[in-house]
Formats: C-alpha cells, structure tokens, sequence
C-alpha cells in the first residue's frame, strides 16, 4: 500500500492565502516528482489569522506546529505577510526539522514572480524536513539513490535566479535550541537587511495592494478629472503649458504627486508613532516607509489615469487653431505640434491632482485603511478584528 504524507498550508488571509490556494493545486505533483515519488502527496489548506505578537515572528512557528497537532498533518508549512526581521538579517524562510513544521515570509520575497518563488521556497522547505541530513554523503546501501534530489538538497537557493541571488544572496543558517522549551534545531534561510531591504519593502507594497487603495480613491478621481478637463479649457493654461519647460512641469508633477500622498496619510491617519518600545522602533520605521511607498503609488496610478483622461479630451475636444490663437498670444509664431497636447495634459494633470489631494480627504477613513493595509498590517493597527 502507498504511504500518504499529509501537507498542511496555513496561511494569513489576503495575498498569502491567493498564493497558497494555487500552490495547494500544484504541490501534489510537484512533490511527487522532486521531493519522493513512493509517497502520495496531499496538501490541504487552512486560513488563519496566525494570531500571537505582531513583533515576535519566531511565534508563529509554535502555533503552526499546535495547528498541525489538532488537523494531524505529517508537516505544516505557514505562510505570513509579516516581515521577519534579525539584527542585520531579514528571514525569508524558517523551519524545525524535528517539529516537521516550517514557514514562509512572503514579502521577503519580493515582488515579481512572487508566486514562483513561494512554489520554490514550499519545496525546499518539504526537502528538508523529509529528508533531514540530506547534505551527508550517503551510506554504502544508499548509493543507488537518485542523483536528483541530492543535488537539489546542495542547492538551497531555489527562491530565487541567479541575478537575484547576486543582488541579495539567500544563505542557510542552523540554530540550536537554547532550551527545552525552545522549539529547537530551526533552520532559517536569511538575506543581508541592506542588500534584502528593497525587496522586502517591494514585498511589503504588494501585499499592501496600491491598485485597492488607487480603487478607493473614485470620488477623488471624478473630482480632480472634473478639475483638469476645467483647465484644459483655459487659455491660460494653454500659454502656461508650452511656457513652463520639462524641468518645471517635473517639479509641478513632483509637487503634486507629494500633496496627495502626504495629505491622504495625514487626513487618514496613515501615519504610525509611537507604538513600539524603542528596541522595535525600527519596525516603526519600516511600517510607515512602507504606507509611503504604497500611497506613492496609488497616487502614481492616480496620476497617470487624470493623464490619459485629459490627454484624450484635449486631443478631441481642443480644436487645434483655438489652441494656436491662444499661444501666439503670447508667443508669435509658436509652431504648434501634437507634443504640445501631452505637455497642456501634463500641466492640466498636475493641477487636478492638487485638487485631488484635497478631495482625498472627504473619503471614507474606514474604506481607506482597508484599501491601504494587507490583513496583517490592519490587524497590527487595530482596523480590523481577529
């Protein structure tokens, strides 16, 4: 009879458990071919709010293990949007050999291929906590075993490709327990914080999702298009836009970009201070440099949308010898060009997203911080119940 080894995921809520609902129809196989294939593999998933202190990650490990114990799962893998972080490493992975429970920081991978890479990082963990000791030379009796999966096991680097690697290495630290108590013989896969921090807050963002909180922002959006399709009419705004030059539209654009970031933070009450006892200060730190760069972005989405609107109706709407009059006004003999259409849009959009800022605030708070934050970072702020 096949032996059955029963693999449970549990992640958070949000990304993680989008992430883990894909690899749940995946991993079967995938285990089958690179891990054992004697054994059937079963995956079965379980969303939990992984509850314990927002601070102390290493928790998690002990409540994967108790949730394991309860479904009678062979291993348990979690899977967290917390950032895990030590002294000067950050953990992308963590795992008890013994405990046959382990884990996975997402946002400690990154952005981009973000599914692959958590594929990668599940198989490498399983690898190892079936097969601890792999790295050993095999036994006389063993020398028959597939080349394959030794080979894998001497490369634990399979989160990432080789340009990554480069940017920011992976490396494979032992621990040893310090107690009885301690859950004992972990192994944590690291990154240099410096070298690792991008791609941790690129993580951090996504998790964040600008796109939801760029979404929330529709009356915002209806009042600045209003605001910007207004300008466009202007024939002074019309002598402004080919006036200004690149470099002032930039700073124009800069400016504006800043305004609504900063007044959605502010009206909103964005903005942490203050949480954490000074030895944890520099979560505080991460956590509001991550709020900046997800509103940035919302608010480059939000940007360039008003863009591509006003574009649109100035290229439709602005007869070309009405917009000629108005800057031979001012500039006799302006030859007018289709270049100047994307610098009137320009400037008009600058102006609306000032006025968007603005109407940022009138937004619903509640439906901002929900839009804003991932699960984790609303339950660590207090926005959303457990």
């Amino acid at each position: 009879m096949t032996e059955r080894i029963t693999l449970g995921l549990v992640p958070a809520p949000g990304l993680c458990e989008q992430v883990a609902r894909r690899l749940a129809d995946e991993l079967p196989g995938l285990l089958e071919e690179r891990v054992d294939p004697s054994v059937t593999w079963e995956v079965q998933l379980r969303t939990d709010p992984l509850t314990g202190s927002d601070l102390e990650a290493p928790d998690l490990l002990p409540h994967c293990e108790d949730r394991q114990e309860r479904e009678g799962w062979d291993m348990a893998l979690f899977l967290t949007d917390l950032p895990i972080l030590r002294s000067k490493r950050i953990v992308v992975a963590t795992e008890s050999q013994a405990k046959g429970v382990g884990g996975v920081s997402l946002p400690a991978l990154g952005a981009c291929r973000l599914h692959r890479r958590a594929r990668n990082a599940v198989l490498q963990l399983v690898r190892e906590i079936a097969e601890p000791g792999r790295e050993a030379a095999p036994e006389a009796g063993q020398a028959g075993r597939r080349k394959p999966r030794r080979r894998a096991r001497r490369r634990p680097r399979l989160f990432f490709g080789p340009l990554s690697q480069l940017l920011a290495p992976i490396r494979r630290h032992a621990q040893i327990a310090r107690e009885e108590a301690d859950i004992g013989g972990n192994v944590e896969y690291t990154t240099p914080k410096r070298r690792g921090l991008p791609r941790l807050l690129a993580g951090m963002v996504l998790n964040n999702s600008p796109r939801n909180l760029f979404l929330s922002f529709r009356g915002a959006l209806a009042a600045a298009a209003a605001t910007g399709a207004y300008a466009v009419f202007f024939t002074s705004v019309h002598q402004v836009s080919v006036s200004l030059g690149e470099t002032k539209l930039l700073a124009l654009m800069a400016v504006s970009l800043a305004s609504l970031t900063g007044w959605t933070i502010v009206a909103h009450h964005l903005w942490e201070a203050g949480r954490y006892k000074r030895s944890s200060r520099g979560l505080t730190v991460l956590y509001n440099t991550v709020t900046v760069l997800t509103m940035s972005t919302a608010a480059f989405l939000f940007y360039l949308t008003l863009f591509v609107l006003l574009l649109a109706g100035a290229w439709l709407f602005v007869p070309e010898n009405v917009f000629r009059a108005a800057i031979q006004n001012v500039i006799k003999g302006y030859p007018l060009s289709w270049p100047d259409y994307l610098t009137l849009a320009w400037l008009a959009s600058s102006l609306a997203t000032i006025g968007g800022a603005l109407g940022s605030g009138l937004e619903d708070e509640e439906n901002v911080r929900q839009a804003a934050f991932g699960y984790r970072q609303r339950i660590r702020t207090g926005s959303e119940s457990t």
